[in-house]
């Protein structure tokens, strides 16, 4: 029982601190609009669904994240070179003892620029509401000479605007051959997060950078590689993430797939001596027609590999796409 109530103080504080950060997902190839506001619109299709979960860890304290998005093209069945797009993402993020939540409603807009048959560049743009909150049963207060840390002291909820922008670039030739390269800035705005307002610390969303490549490419007839990496800053925290996976496909129509593969998280803490690889992880998914569904399980093998094993991570994404119209011609012999 010490011990919860160590880390949730612990928890607290951080809370006050002068810097914050987002969730990091393993899969963040599979969570484009969490990623960067460029790759709204970007995919093959009309429109897009995504959902993704993450449980961080459950020991000392649980940590899970939630996000569900979608993405549309506003062009009929991919017939503009050119065209606009528009997105919308829910995130919710618990973590610890207190419930420390996060909620937020994310809106997206693009537009792809067609600059050849084979290449495309999407810039974007984000803008959100969050509302943060917490709860009091589980905490812990101290009495001292100078007063009493009362629940009164604080403000259980806050809430801020965030604003986002990014940009990425395409190339494809095929639907087994693609490269995306991008870049995104997010939280532009640095948002408070404090919950005292009488507090004189400088508490802020710090800004976030992203710096992405993801690229498949067809080994054999039935088989395709898939790398993805990204590096991402936000002070004081930057870390490398890279996955590589085997896309195998079952059958000769090329809608259905089996996906294998192994990642790797490499963290950079400022001032911290805990710098190197946090974490590995193996992915496994499944691809039926517009259906994509992948899992992996990060293993801790950082700083807090003693206390947290790690979690599961999983996401699912469903693609339509609509046939183009088609001119017909009357036959000349009727």
């Amino acid at each position: 029982m010490l011990n919860r109530i160590l880390y949730s103080v612990v928890l607290m504080a951080l809370c006050w601190s002068a810097q914050a950060q987002d969730v990091h997902f393993s899969q963040f190839y599979n969570a484009p609009l969490h990623t960067s506001p460029g790759l709204t619109g970007v995919y093959d299709g009309n429109q897009r669904y995504h959902l993704n979960f993450k449980n961080q860890w459950n020991n000392p304290v649980g940590y899970n994240s939630f996000d569900i998005g979608a993405d549309f093209k506003l062009d009929k069945c991919n017939t503009k070179r050119s065209h606009l797009n528009l997105g919308g993402l829910i995130s919710y993020d618990q973590a610890g003892d207190l419930m420390l939540r996060a909620t937020g409603i994310n809106l997206f807009a693009s537009y792809t620029l067609g600059l050849s048959e084979t290449l495309s560049l999407t810039p974007g743009i984000s803008g959100g509401f969050v509302g943060r909150n917490f709860g009091w049963d589980d905490a812990l207060f101290v009495r001292d000479a100078s007063g009493a840390v009362t629940p009164e002291n604080f403000n259980s909820s806050t809430s801020y605007f965030d604003i986002g922008a990014g940009l990425n670039l395409r190339y494809q030739t095929s639907f087994r051959n693609t490269l995306d390269i991008g870049a995104a800035l997010a939280h532009i705005n640095t948002p408070e997060l404090k919950f005292d307002e009488n507090s004189t610390a400088d508490v802020n969303l710090q800004q976030k950078l992203n710096l992405y490549a993801m690229f498949q490419w067809p080994l054999a007839r039935k088989l395709d590689l898939w790398l993805n990496g990204l590096y991402s800053a936000q002070d004081p925290y930057n870390e490398i993430n890279l996955s590589a996976q085997g896309k195998i496909y079952l059958g000769d129509s090329f809608t259905k797939a089996l996906y294998i593969g192994l990642g790797a998280r490499l963290a950079d803490i400022e001032g911290d001596s805990s710098t190197g690889l946090e974490s590995i992880y193996p992915i496994l998914g499944l691809q039926l027609g517009n259906f994509r569904g992948e899992f992996n399980y990060d293993f801790q093998t950082g700083k807090f590999s003693h206390a947290a094993t790690g979690g599961p991570e999983i996401s699912l994404m469903y693609i339509i796409s609509c046939i183009p119209p088609q001119v017909c011609k009357p036959c000349p012999i009727y």
